[in-house]
């Protein structure tokens, strides 16, 4: 379900239809029954027209899991595991300063809701970069480094 833009919980007064709260519902509906949700959302949340702090981001995430944990699953179906990943650090871009310092500074927030909501976490910005043209997406290598550190986290959360 990843599409670029996509906020947590905020309305982009520019881009509309990106809000994740508004579009989980029919993504679950649509895929269930479903073993495990990987979250990594947020790096939208700092633009700077939301100008937001990673605690309110963070809170974003948080209302994404709880609104998967009240999803009515359907009959025979089962609350899946989470996998909350903070997203990788931006460099300088046209989101503006602030938004480099809030990339910082969410993945000990993250890690906080994760570990209040019961969820497995996992911080991109430890296994991979933004891309050298845009400050914001991944290279091909780094979704590639991303790629294999969610399959290990994932591997550890079903492994007894």
């Amino acid at each position: 379900e990843g599409l670029c833009g996509r906020t947590t919980v905020h309305r982009d007064p520019f881009e509309g239809g990106l809000c994740g709260l508004d579009e989980l519902p029919v993504a679950l509906a649509s895929t269930q029954p479903i073993d495990c949700i990987v979250l990594m959302l947020g790096t939208n949340d700092m633009k700077t027209c939301f100008n937001l702090a990673a605690n309110d981001i963070a809170r974003g995430v948080e209302s994404l899991v709880l609104a998967i944990k009240r999803f009515p699953w359907a009959v025979g179906c089962w609350e899946p595991m989470i996998l909350v990943v903070s997203p990788p650090h931006i460099v300088l871009s046209s989101f503006g300063e602030h938004s480099v310092r809030v990339s910082h500074e969410v993945a000990e927030a993250y890690r906080v809701v994760a570990d209040e909501q019961g969820c497995a976490y996992l911080d991109a910005s430890k296994v991979c970069e933004p891309s050298p043209i845009d400050h914001i997406h991944m290279t091909p290598q780094g979704h590639g480094e991303l790629a294999r550190a969610v399959a290990k986290a994932i591997g550890e959360m079903f492994s007894p």
